[in-house]
């Protein structure tokens, strides 16, 4: 529906395989080499910076330790055609 729209109030922008991408002031990017720099731009300042560890964090991702022979036997049971559980483990 919005492409239709967009075809008959001549709004449409083209984008290239790279899909469409903005810069920092809000433009439109349209050449490739331009996106490609944006995403390298994106990229460093997601990780520029120091972070501190937060052990809340690190906390709750802890959990029960999986076996090696848990993860085995699960493997061993686990046939092609078999339908999944809603925990996703074949039975």
């Amino acid at each position: 529906m919005h492409g239709k729209i967009n075809d008959v109030s001549c709004k449409r922008i083209e984008c290239s395989s790279l899909g469409c991408i903005k810069s920092k002031d809000g433009t439109m990017l349209m050449e490739n080499k331009e996106k490609l720099y944006r995403w390298s731009e994106h990229v460093e300042d997601l990780f520029k910076g120091d972070r501190c560890e937060n052990p809340e964090i690190r906390k709750s991702l802890q959990g029960l330790t999986i076996l090696k022979e848990e993860v085995r036997a699960s493997v061993k049971k686990m046939n092609n055609g078999k339908v999944t559980e809603a925990d996703n483990i074949p039975t």
